[in-house]
């Protein structure tokens, strides 16, 4: 039986719903064991995710029910409204109970397997027969498993064209994508140079006179050093080359106009107009988007309090060994 269903009984394996070995773990070998508890943990995973995405939608249907039952203003039948986000509750809660109860009853999948081949052997003494039968089976139980599969598939590709055609346009200047971040970068950079002042003090008093103290501490400080300066550098190069733009936008205008010229003196008048046109149209181009880049500088920042520049990763370093010159 296992021959009929061996493409579905391969993915539920690979995915750790079904044990890949019919044998109990306790009697496997070292490898065999390591194999099985990763399937395991990959089987939890999946299901933990689905549960979540299930819980996420399920709440979300009743929060709709709710608002929608309570808002005087709402004159759309509430029941209705909460029917249209059914849906997706009930698909994601379809695949979470199946898998969960595929997998809960993992270990009595090779009893049924054993149980279907000794009612195909009752059913069909004749061995021939019981062949035949098995091969159209497989063929049916392939067929539907792929069918089963592109469907699916070509439904979710369908409905995020659908769904993401309703969306609002959001870019990351436009939504909140990039909000997190300049706090991020403050928190991230407060605590590193702390930590820094920290290690930088225990150079100074250490306690202890020994090699591998010393070695600690200043790699500790030469490693979170770098997360304040050295890692920071991407950011800075982002800022310089904001600044550069500008600059060989207006070279490129300059060359553009130079090429025009050239061009005007060597051809005949009857491109000249033609040319003009194609030249002033490129030029005004060039300069909007110059005067754009100046306007509009790309710098990383951290709720506005600090700036990542290459003056402030020098300002870093100079902080620090300030501090350590005049706490010695």
């Amino acid at each position: 039986m296992r021959k009929v269903l061996a493409l579905q009984d391969t993915l539920l394996k690979l995915v750790g719903i079904l044990p890949i070995y019919p044998a109990k773990v306790s009697v496997l070998g070292r490898p065999a064991k390591y194999l099985s508890a990763v399937l395991f943990t990959i089987a939890v995973c999946l299901l933990l995710g689905t549960f979540f995405s299930a819980t996420f939608q399920g709440v979300f249907f009743l929060y709709t029910l709710f608002i929608a039952s309570g808002d005087p203003n709402n004159h759309t039948n509430p029941i209705l409204m909460g029917m249209q986000f059914m849906p997706f509750c009930t698909l994601n809660f379809r695949g979470l109970i199946v898998l969960f109860l595929l997998f809960l009853k993992r270990n009595s999948w090779t009893k049924l397997m054993k149980t279907a081949e000794v009612f195909l052997e009752t059913c069909f003494p004749n061995n021939q027969d019981r062949i035949e039968v098995m091969r159209r089976a497989r063929k049916i139980a392939v067929l539907l498993c792929i069918l089963t599969v592109l469907i699916h598939s070509a439904w979710d590709v369908t409905e995020w064209i659908v769904f993401n055609q309703t969306l609002v346009n959001v870019t990351m200047t436009t939504g909140d994508i990039v909000a997190p971040l300049p706090m991020a970068y403050l928190i991230i950079y407060g605590l590193d140079f702390l930590t820094m002042m920290g290690y930088s003090a225990t150079v100074i008093k250490n306690p202890r006179t020994d090699v591998d103290s010393y070695i600690y501490v200043i790699g500790s400080i030469i490693i979170f050093g770098s997360y304040g300066t050295v890692f920071l550098l991407p950011l800075v190069h982002v800022y310089e080359q904001s600044l550069g733009l500008s600059f060989s936008l207006h070279h490129l205008a300059i060359a553009v106009k130079q090429c025009l010229a050239v061009a005007d003196k060597t051809d005949g008048q009857s491109n000249l107009n033609c040319r003009a046109f194609k030249g002033k149209t490129v030029i005004e181009s060039v300069e909007r988007l110059e005067t754009s880049t100046n306007r509009h500088i790309c710098i990383f920042h951290a709720v506005e309090l600090i700036h990542y520049t290459r003056g402030f990763v020098v300002g870093t370093c100079t902080l620090l060994l300030s501090f350590m010159v005049l706490a010695r």
